[in-house]
């Protein structure tokens, strides 16, 4: 034997992860949306002067109607009057109100890739003259599998590592939304204020189409208000006057008043 040898073979591994995260927002908003239809009448023009005086009165002793802020107000089903005793006026309007509520959502998508290089080396030796067996292509061939074996364990380790890394990066990737947040509540408002708007259309639609029906409750009111007055006012005459057997009656909308008086 002569001659002892070694000869080194080296083994690479290529290591390569990816990961990937989606990160998402959802906003939801809402907001109470009114639609809104009115007229005014002049009512004082409407009526004779002594039906706006009995009127009036009649208004003050009605329970129905309520002082605020100088006007008298009445409920009417779908809406409200108002009558200015200053001016007048009678104001009737209808208001309808609606709850809306939209979605905004927003998505980004974060993705890479972890690489990374593993090597690995091993020696075997040889002898120049062959002695035992141990000729060059016997040593290169345990080299080379000594090599690849160790690469691969190492290639496993590194594997899982990266494996780590990767869902650190993800996870941390999660944490990071704020401009995707950011996103969805502003498509959010813009949804919103679409919405506002469409709704806030159709409902100054149906409220001026509610508005007829309750002008005509109100001018009910009205007029059942004024009889009242006509009718307080008759009565405080004839009491006033001495009349005996007083009697009111109501039969299909009317009032019947009847009283007996001495010429």
């Amino acid at each position: 034997m002569c001659n002892p040898r070694k000869i080194t073979a080296r083994a690479t591994r290529q290591i390569t992860e990816a990961w990937r995260a989606a990160i998402e927002r959802t906003v939801r908003l809402g907001d109470t949306v009114s639609g809104r239809a009115e007229l005014t009448q002049p009512l004082g023009s409407m009526l004779a002067e002594p039906a706006r005086r009995a009127f009036e009165q009649a208004v003050v002793a009605d329970p129905r109607w309520q002082l605020h802020d100088g006007a008298y107000d009445l409920d009417v089903q779908g809406g409200q009057a108002h009558y200015w005793p200053d001016s007048g006026e009678l104001e009737i309007s209808v208001e309808l109100s609606a709850y809306v509520e939209v979605e905004g959502a927003a998505t980004r998508v974060v993705e890479g890739i972890i690489e990374e290089t593993v090597e690995a080396s091993a020696e075997a030796g040889y002898y120049d003259d062959g002695a035992g067996g141990r000729t060059r292509a016997r040593a290169e061939q345990e080299a080379d599998a000594l090599a690849e074996e160790e690469a691969e364990r190492k290639a496993q380790l590194r594997a899982a590592s990266a494996r780590r890394k990767a869902r650190k990066k993800a996870d941390s990737a999660m944490q990071t939304g704020d401009d995707v947040q950011q996103q969805a509540e502003a498509e959010a408002r813009s949804q919103l204020a679409t919405e506002r708007s469409r709704r806030g259309e159709e409902l100054n639609r149906d409220a001026q189409e509610l508005l007829d029906r309750v002008q005509q409750q109100s001018l009910r009111g009205i007029w059942e208000t004024v009889a009242l007055g006509y009718q307080n006012a008759l009565l405080s005459y004839a009491e006033s006057h001495g009349a005996r057997n007083i009697d009111v009656s109501r039969s299909g909308g009317s009032v019947q008043i009847q009283f007996q008086m001495e010429a």
